[in-house]
Parts: C-alpha cells; structure tokens; sequence
C-alpha cells in the first residue's frame, strides 16, 4: 500500500513541475514563440511514443511469467528499442526539416533515446518492486527540465529563447540517463532481479525471437502512437495552417486538460489494469462489476473535476500566465467539457487493453484517429481556431462512445450499460 502510495503522489507531483515548467515557458516567452515551442514539443512527443516498439511490455510479459525467462530476452529487448530510437529520432529530425520552425531541433534528438530507455528501466524497477525507483522515474524528466530552467533562466539570468529551451530539454536527458544507467545496464547484462539469467542461457534463434518480440508487442505500439497523433497533430496543424500564436493559446488550454488526464491515467495504469490483466480470463462477472462501478466513479469524479476547471479557468490562466494568454482561458472552458468523457475512456480503454480484446481497440484508434485528424485539418482551412476546442471535444465524446459500443457487442452487451452506480458488492 506504501508503494502504491507512494507512487501516486510522485506522479501528482510530475503533473505539478510539468505545469511550473509550462507557466514559466508561457512567461518567458511571447506566445508566438511559444506556440512554435509547443509544436516542436508535440512532434517530439509523437516520435518518443514510437521509440520503443511496445518492446518493454513485452519484456515485462516475460519477466511475468519469470524473472530468468525475461533476463533471457532482455538484451535483445535493449539492442531492439535502442535500433527503434534511432529510426524515431532520425524520422522526427526529418519532419523538422520539412515544417522548418526553427533549426534547433537537433539538440531534442536524445530525447527520444532518454524516453525509449527510461520506459526500459522502468521495467526492472517494477520486477524488482522497487517502488522508490519507480515514484523517481515519473519524476526524473520534469524535474531535470526544471532544475535546468532555474539555472540557465534565474541563476544564470539568460535571456529566454526557443532555442534555449530545446538546448535545456536536451540537457536534461544527461541527468536522466545518469539516474537510470544502472538499470539498464541490468537489463543489457540480463541481471534483473536476485535470480539472473537462468544458467546463462542464450536466446537460440535471435531472427525468431526478434519476430515474437515484434509481434507480441506491435498492437500496444500501434495504439500508443495512435493516441499520440490524435491528441497533438492538431497543435502541429494549427501552426501551420492558422498561426504559431493560435497553436500556443490553443496548445496551453491542451497542455491544462492532459495534465487532468494523467490522473485517471496513472490510476488505472498502475492500479486497476494488472487487475483486469489478472481476472479477464478467469472471472468474467467480477471484471464487469469492477468495470461498471469505475465507469461511474470517472463519471462523477470527471464531471467534478470539470465544474471546477470550467469555474476557475479564467482566474487560473490569469494569475499563472498573464493577461498575454487570456484567451486561452475561454479555449479551456470549451475543452473541460471532454474531461468526463476521457475520465471513463481510461476505464473502456484499460478493459479493451486486456486479452484479445486488444485488437479491437486497434481498430477503433484506426477509425477514429484519421476521421479526427482530417477533420481538425478542414476546421483549421475554414474556421476559426476555437472551432478545434468543440471538434476535441466531440472526438473525446464519439471515442468513448464508440469504446463501449465495442464492449457491448464483443463482451457484456448492454450490461456494459447497467451498474454504473452499484458499489454494494464491494461491502459483501
């Protein structure tokens, strides 16, 4: 329970030095070169989520079944994501030489390795139960960025830039691999854990086990990266076709709301998705209760948490980051609306992560990323940028929707529909 405690707090506190870093970002520069920041960060964002192919939940399959079968396979694991890395951030340098922001964007190539083996070694630290590492891991990336932007910005009394900015987000990337090379050098070495490798076996067929790798892992990939274009090629869409000012109020208003979304998040990620991992195949009642009462747990909680951004937004945007960013204020109103909707699609979305039911998912990002994409792209040619807040919007609405449409007609039917507010078997 400490663990888990323990935890949750160290991710609360990611979402807090993440925003500070945003604030003092918005401050320091002028939202023009704000909004170009913005974009810059969401392509890298896009192109981190690609970096690890899924590999190290494969690894963490392994290890699952035991601790030896995954030290079998972790070295390969490493030499697969560190190849995918340095595909990623090739193909993420080359799409900053297309959009041609600023010519700066090199200095965020290790960041893609900086995120691609901090996922890695966030997988000996959970085989390992070492919660201490694992509240440090979800801490390490904003917390590095903010320690840099205190010495170059406050101390050091520099003058704010974009250029600065990326030099200090690819600085920060030395602290975190110094946080987790030991890690990782377990991991390369197949040393995770008090067993070791099992009597220093070797992988016989590496082509073989390259390809098992790949597979077992290409559906969760698929998804990540699905999610990851839905939420920030809108921002780069923005830039481009409307304005780097316009992407930067509308980009402020997005980073607020993603922030709110990591709590629902980390809860279920870290909580209740090994939950459903463990009984979707073995206690098919006891998984729809779960599911249910946690579809109206984020029902209210989401629509609480809504009420409060949509009463507090122009205050909070005022006193955080000043009157230059006020119209962000009424961009965030209109996005607060998708809060609810995504607080019960991180409940849909963990149940069709489970199983086979995996690929369903898959198909439903692949309905309704590129719908969402090109319509963003025809909003941005004819309408005004605030028209991008209500298409979010209907797209958070029409994803969950389609979610448990899905769960209906593949699991529970319309029991997926019913119990939402039944909590008396959790007092049996």
């Amino acid at each position: 329970m400490k663990g888990a405690v323990l935890v949750a707090l160290s991710s609360v506190l990611s979402v807090i030095l993440t925003l500070l870093i945003q604030v003092v970002l918005a401050r320091k520069l002028a939202p023009d070169d704000y909004g170009n920041l913005i974009t810059i960060i969401s392509v890298l964002t896009i192109f981190s989520t690609f970096s690890t192919v899924g590999a190290e939940l494969y690894l963490l399959r392994r290890y699952g079944s035991s601790i030896g079968d995954g030290n079998l396979v972790s070295s390969l694991v490493y030499k697969i994501i560190f190849v995918s890395a340095l595909f990623s951030s090739v193909a993420m340098y080359m799409i900053f030489l297309i959009i041609d922001i600023f010519g700066s964007e090199y200095f965020l190539i290790p960041c893609v390795f900086a995120f691609a083996f901090l996922c890695l070694a966030g997988v000996a630290s959970q085989i390992e139960k070492n919660y201490n590492k694992i509240a440090l891991y979800q801490i390490v990336q904003p917390l590095s960025r903010m320690a840099l932007i205190i010495l170059f910005f406050y101390i050091f009394n520099l003058r704010a830039s974009v250029d600065l900015v990326l030099l200090i987000i690819g600085l920060s990337t030395i602290i975190i691999f110094a946080v987790i090379r030991k890690d990782i050098v377990s991991i390369y070495a197949g040393r995770v854990g008090s067993q070791g490798r099992l009597i220093n076996n070797k992988v016989k067929n590496k082509s073989k086990e390259v390809l098992i790798i790949i597979r077992g892992s290409l559906l969760y990939t698929i998804v990540a990266a699905l999610f990851s274009i839905y939420i920030y090629a809108p921002v780069l869409i923005a830039n481009k076709i409307i304005g780097s000012y316009e992407s930067g109020i509308y980009g402020l208003a997005l980073s607020i709301v993603l922030a709110i979304y990591v709590i629902p998040g980390v809860l279920y990620q870290k909580m209740v998705l090994p939950y459903f991992h463990r009984v979707s195949s073995r206690d098919d009642e006891s998984l729809l209760k779960v599911f249910a009462s946690g579809n109206g747990l984020m029902l209210v909680c989401g629509v609480l948490v809504m009420v409060v951004v949509y009463f507090s937004s122009v205050t909070f945007i005022d006193i955080l980051f000043g009157v230059k960013y006020m119209h962000a204020a009424e961009v965030l109103q209109i996005l607060c609306f998708a809060i609810p909707f995504r607080f019960m699609t991180s409940n849909s979305g963990a149940l069709l992560s489970t199983g086979r039911s995996i690929k369903y998912k898959v198909y439903c990002m692949l309905f309704i990323v590129p719908l969402s994409i090109a319509c963003f792209y025809y909003f941005s040619i004819n309408y005004d940028f605030i028209y991008l807040a209500y298409l979010f919007v209907i797209s958070e609405i029409l994803t969950f929707f389609i979610f448990m449409l899905v769960i209906s007609k593949t699991l529970y039917g319309k029991k997926a529909w019913l119990g939402w507010f039944d909590y008396k078997w959790i007092m049996r």
